[in-house]
């Protein structure tokens, strides 16, 4: 009966750590992203490909989970887009292109981002840039 006891003891301890340990990996959702908690996902990593054009944002992203993964934001207008973005949790201004780009459409290396996203299909996705 002790060695029962002790072995459903471990098995606890054990539990209890990998939760510990899952736990600490997941990220905060943001305040300013209103998404139920269990509808969120989120990458963070470094942009491994950028495309901006007039009416459109694509990203990949090497993530820190040593996934890839993309997202493609599709726009009417430049203060849409500024909507979706923002600067180490800050809301994106105009001025903080010059941040990540070192021109127009040329991001600069390494470049980190978070990416939130929410599975309502009604709840636009963010893009909190982290340059590094």
């Amino acid at each position: 009966m002790k060695l029962r006891s002790n072995a459903a003891l471990l098995i606890l301890m054990l539990l209890s750590f990998l939760f510990e340990i899952s736990a600490q990996e997941r990220l905060m959702v943001p305040t300013y992203f209103n998404c139920k908690r269990d509808l969120v996902t989120s990458w963070t990593g470094v942009v491994s490909n950028y495309i901006r054009h007039t009416n459109m944002l694509y990203l990949e992203v090497s993530t820190d989970a040593n996934t890839i993964e993309h997202i493609l934001l599709k726009f009417d207008s430049q203060e849409e887009l500024l909507m979706q973005l923002y600067m180490t949790d800050l809301h994106f201004k105009k001025s903080d292109w010059r941040k990540i780009e070192s021109e127009k459409g040329v991001l600069r290396n390494e470049i980190g981002v978070t990416v939130w996203l929410c599975d309502d299909k009604n709840t636009k996705a963010l893009i909190n840039w982290l340059p590094r």
